[in-house]
């Protein structure tokens, strides 16, 4: 067995709490307005959060095909990955839970790339992207609240 088959991709996974209600945050995970708020830089448009679709966005400067998979009404599985390295394609889900004082949103990013060096070198850039995505997040609603 080689090492590459050897190796498994490791899982991101972020939770961050909100003080929304669940209908709020499914809002921001669930639809290109709220994708735009704290997700993407761009989404092109031609991508239809709200169906199955395959569009581009703009993540950090980084040019990235998407592909929705499912939506519903507190979630939303997609798969993404930089135009010029499709070999580096991870899979999304986010999710919306109500919790006794507004909601959790968990994500969860698994790359999906075969090759150790791929998975590896987009967990790394995925660990820091969702930090910086979640804390946008938070600022966001935090100040579009007060």
């Amino acid at each position: 067995m080689s090492d590459d088959a050897a190796f498994e991709a490791p899982v991101i996974d972020r939770r961050l709490d909100l003080d929304l209600s669940p209908d709020e945050a499914a809002d921001l995970v669930t639809t290109a307005a709220g994708w735009r708020t704290w997700l993407v830089d761009e989404a092109d448009a031609t991508l239809d959060v709200e169906g199955t679709a395959i569009g581009t966005v703009v993540d950090d400067g980084v040019e990235r095909a998407v592909r929705i998979h499912e939506r519903t009404e507190r979630s939303i599985t997609f798969t993404w990955w930089e135009r010029d390295d499709p070999d580096a394609a991870s899979e999304v889900v986010i999710r919306v839970h109500p919790t006794d004082t507004g909601s959790r949103i968990v994500i969860t990013e698994r790359p999906l790339a075969a090759r150790a060096s791929a998975a590896s070198a987009s967990a790394s850039a995925g660990l820091v992207r969702w930090q910086v995505r979640a804390c946008l997040l938070a600022m966001r609603t935090t100040f579009a609240v007060a």
